[in-house]
């Protein structure tokens, strides 16, 4: 059985705010979750469930995040570990 956390706790763990990791999803370096949570319709409008990711890969996304510094590019091998992660991620859940 999997434990799913959403990009909030992401957020905390990698010690960034809730809109800088949106931006890096934004900006391709972190892919977007395929899994989120159940959307909330309701008679004005309908609300996007949150995006989820296994425990096991937020934990691994967030010790890279931890190694990004600000105002130097992302490198290769951060870029390369992440999709590393989400590959193998996929891989284990079959999406």
């Amino acid at each position: 059985m999997y434990e799913f956390v959403t990009i909030n706790e992401i957020a905390k763990g990698s010690n960034r705010s809730l809109p800088v990791i949106r931006k890096f999803i934004e900006r391709g370096i972190l892919p977007d979750s395929n899994l989120r949570m159940p959307s909330i319709v309701t008679p004005k409008k309908e609300i996007m469930g949150a995006r989820i990711y296994t425990k096991q890969l937020a934990e691994k996304l967030c010790e890279i995040i931890k190694t990004f510094r600000q105002g130097i590019p992302v490198t290769e091998e951060q870029k390369a570990a992440i999709n590393k992660a989400f590959n193998e991620e996929k891989t284990e859940l079959q999406l």
